[in-house]
């Protein structure tokens, strides 16, 4: 149990991704020399939280000539994903093919028009005279912003049309709070739709707070206030700013009822509805932990006094002993996996490389244009796969946080991110199980040398063994409580 205090501080990986760069406008003029038989139109092309489906319209015009779709392909990409703490991938967008498959894809795909619509593959155009195709964004875990581009190209793959759309979590964006440091934390919002100048007409709440936590404003606390109270200093919001931190104090920080605090934070519009929200849950992940090392502390007094038999203190040695090392194997093991995944994606790249270099030697510029860009498509699977398995990490480290010390279970996103949840319920199910062999260990030496030793007295062995059988009684409740929570969670991802 001891050991659980490491994994809080595992941190989470901020691995160099690379992020795609966005495509650049094409100028009318230089689209195309004449009429485009084929045109594309994406009416929405701004997304905002939960609207995540993309309907891109594909019209045929009249020609005196037969106008074969055939000649035409569309290739679609996931550019910038941004989240508060940098440039992150994982996105996946899926739509169905013309034969009514699911397809899916996290970087780019590009396809025939056919391949769009089940139109009649030997006269395609053939009373056609326009076709939707509908796409549907997931965006990854803290992702905040995406941008995806549509090009629409010719039969020699120049882009006659492009359009990009993008998706964003919320008009304005509440980052994660940060931890309570002697009773205050901060928080950054991100503005991501348009200037805002006149920040009276935005407000920020925490409604549910129940006096724990509020903003202190001319030496007045409040749980609500405008942009304007809270940042005295900014005049304007520009569309992708980050404001400088708003600081959010707590009431009694040494109170032991904070350490399950739950509360929101709001951003609210003029009309009072709310633009984004942030749950928090307070906790103190280092309770347990400061109690075993007073553990610790005392089996050291009264091995040196000689309070406790040779035995005793055997048995309590391995007992901590079993659950250390179970405890840093699990943290072991995710920093192992983490820097596999890394040096894995570090040798994929070098290998990629390699691979790039000797396919450009001897081609022309037009060829090499075409090998790099293809290359540059696989650096990017690669990066998205990488992605892909940290997501699985977080998911266990959830997981085991949630059992260990009930903060809140996010719900997951992606198949990779639900697989970690499940394997970390797993590892918690094992840590639940140690603790509730070796609480009842800790209450019978505790109690038994309490008794021995007779009434208490001042420096008596009775006095310094009592937190021994206290502490034991922590950890076997503790362990039945991780030992049903976390078997509550594996069955129920069994019944989904």
């Amino acid at each position: 149990m001891i050991g659980l205090v490491l994994l809080l501080h595992t941190s989470a990986c901020s691995c160099n991704q690379e992020t795609i760069s966005p495509v650049a406008p094409i100028a009318p003029e230089a689209a195309v020399a004449t009429v485009v038989a084929v045109d594309m139109e994406i009416p929405q092309t701004l997304l905002i939280g939960k609207a995540t489906e993309i309907e891109a319209i594909f019209r045929i015009k009249k020609s005196e000539s037969e106008v074969d779709i055939g000649d035409f392909k569309l290739r679609v990409s996931i550019g910038e994903q941004k989240s508060f703490r940098g440039p992150i991938n994982g996105s996946q967008i899926s739509y169905k093919d013309a034969k009514g498959s699911q397809q899916t894809f996290s970087n780019s795909v590009e396809k025939l028009l056919t391949e769009f619509t089940n139109a009649d593959p030997d006269n395609p155009a053939k009373n056609l005279s326009e076709f939707k195709v509908h796409f549907k964004l997931a965006p990854a875990h803290e992702v905040i912003q995406v941008k995806i581009h549509f090009e629409l190209l010719d039969k020699a793959g120049k882009a006659i049309k492009n359009i990009e759309v993008e998706w964003i979590k919320s008009e304005v964006v509440i980052s994660p709070l940060t931890k309570f440091k002697e009773g205050e934390a901060s928080f950054t919002l991100q503005n991501l739709k348009e200037d805002i100048k006149d920040l009276r007409k935005i407000t920020v709440s925490i409604p549910d707070a129940h006096n724990k936590v509020f903003f202190l404003i001319g030496g007045k606390k409040k749980t609500e206030a405008t942009l304007a109270e809270l940042l005295p200093y900014t005049s304007s919001i520009a569309k992708d700013q980050e404001t400088d931190p708003i600081k959010i104090i707590m009431d009694n920080p040494d109170d032991e009822n904070n350490e399950t605090a739950v509360f929101s934070i709001l951003v609210l519009a003029t009309n009072k509805l709310p633009i984004d929200e942030e749950k928090v849950e307070l906790y103190r992940p280092d309770h347990l932990s400061e109690e075993l090392e007073n553990l610790a502390q005392e089996m050291k007094k009264l091995e040196q006094k000689g309070q406790l038999t040779k035995e005793e203190l055997a048995t309590l040695k391995k007992h901590k002993k079993t659950l250390n090392k179970a405890a840093r194997t699990m943290v072991s093991r995710l920093k192992a996996e983490t820097r596999e995944i890394k040096e894995k994606e570090r040798k994929d790249l070098e290998k990629l490389a390699e691979e790039e270099k000797q396919a450009l030697i001897g081609k022309d510029e037009d060829e090499q244009h075409a090998i790099k860009e293809e290359y540059k498509r696989k650096r990017k699977e690669i990066h998205s796969a990488t992605e892909l398995k940290l997501e699985y990490r977080s998911g266990v480290n959830n997981a085991i946080k949630h059992n260990l010390l009930g903060i809140h279970l996010k719900p997951g996103k992606t198949p990779q991110y639900r697989q970690g949840q499940q394997a970390g319920h797993r590892i918690s199910l094992v840590i639940g199980r140690i603790e509730a062999t070796m609480g009842p260990t800790f209450i019978a030496v505790g109690v038994g040398t309490t008794i021995a030793a007779g009434p208490p007295t001042l420096g008596g062995a009775a006095v310094g063994t009592i937190p021994i059988a206290i502490l034991g009684a922590i950890i076997l409740t503790h362990g039945i409580y991780v030992i049903e929570r976390s078997q509550t969670n594996l069955d129920s991802l069994k019944n989904k």
